[in-house]
């Protein structure tokens, strides 16, 4: 069992719409029976946020949920992935933002997968020179990507 580490804000949740992202909370469902995931979010109001994961009925996919006030820093990443005895490289991290949870993903060597839904960031991309392991237009890709890392990754 391998761990996911998610962003919610623009990853799983359209702040926008506020709704979830199409395809999210089966894309949860699914890979909650294989994986252990924690969601990670930031937020000045953890209590609000929490509020909103949980009305939205996908705190049952979760096995924690951790609400920071700042950025995803890779000190706080490599808690978790201490936490549930997974090494950094072996772990997913999913989000929609370069410098935030695909950079400190990075700096521990994780599986970043940055969702890239703007057409407009490729400057920031460029600009900003953080790698990444995957990079997806939306939801929908991730559950076959996850899958396929694994089969390779068992494979004698």
């Amino acid at each position: 069992m391998s761990l996911i580490i998610w962003d919610f804000l623009n990853t799983l949740y359209n702040s926008k719409e506020q709704k979830l992202c199409k395809g999210a909370e089966d894309l949860l469902r699914h890979l909650h029976t294989k994986h252990t995931q924690v969601l990670i979010s930031s937020n000045l109001f953890p209590e609000k946020r929490k509020k909103l994961v949980k009305a939205l009925g996908i705190d049952i996919y979760f096995d924690k949920i951790i609400i920071v006030k700042g950025l995803k820093s890779p000190r706080i990443l490599a808690k978790i992935c201490k936490q549930y005895e997974c090494k950094p490289e072996e772990t997913y991290i999913i989000g929609d933002s370069l410098a935030n949870e695909i950079r400190g993903g990075s700096r521990l060597n994780m599986k970043t997968i940055w969702i890239k839904r703007a057409p407009g960031s490729t400057f920031k991309e460029e600009f900003l020179r953080i790698k990444y392991w995957k990079k997806v237009s939306n939801l929908s890709q991730l559950s076959k990507l996850i899958s396929i890392n694994l089969k390779a990754s068992n494979s004698p």
